[in-house]
């Protein structure tokens, strides 16, 4: 369903991962094969994603899986800034999936520290640390954000806080 999104590169898309059993057949791959056709799909990959984006439909898997293939494959970082922008007030529900979780450590690191900051005080720490995927979004931000008191007053004070009930949680 994704490939359709490509234009008129579906077939060659579609063609590569049929032939491609053993390799992990995937957007970034096939334009290693094919770096000629890399600003053709970019150009069409675009201005859907920045229409998914302004829609607010980040919170879908397959809206996820559309953005790490064009982060993983888009060279120009100005573009990618722009996008950290659209989406540096939506990361926590980017965090879906892996493929979610890709993009929203991705775009965090491109944002500079101001929108890190805003980003960080908006988050609801508490509840990503039970959720498969937003508990590595928070080790990820300790370990790139540059501010000690930020990260100890954000996210260490707020974990030690209910790290005891999540202790004797069963089910945790």
């Amino acid at each position: 369903m994704m490939l359709g999104l490509y234009g008129n590169y579906f077939l060659l898309l579609k063609e590569f991962i049929n032939d491609s059993k053993q390799v992990k057949a995937n957007l970034k791959t096939f334009l290693e094969l094919k770096p000629n056709l890399a600003p053709g799909i970019l150009e069409k990959l675009e201005p859907v994603v920045n229409k998914l984006v302004e829609k607010g439909l980040t919170r879908h898997s397959i809206v996820q899986a559309i953005l790490n293939d064009y982060i993983e494959c888009q060279p120009d970082k100005e573009k990618l800034q722009q996008l950290a922008e659209l989406l540096k007030e939506k990361l926590p529900a980017l965090l879906a999936s892996i493929e979610g979780l890709n993009v929203a450590c991705a775009l965090f690191t491109i944002l500079d520290a101001k929108d890190r900051k805003n980003a960080i005080k908006s988050l609801p720490v508490v509840e990503m640390l039970s959720n498969k995927n937003a508990h590595l979004f928070l080790i990820h931000i300790a370990n790139t954000l540059d501010d000690t008191q930020l990260t100890k007053k954000k996210l260490l004070h707020e974990s030690v806080k209910v790290i005891d009930d999540m202790i004797g949680d069963k089910f945790f």
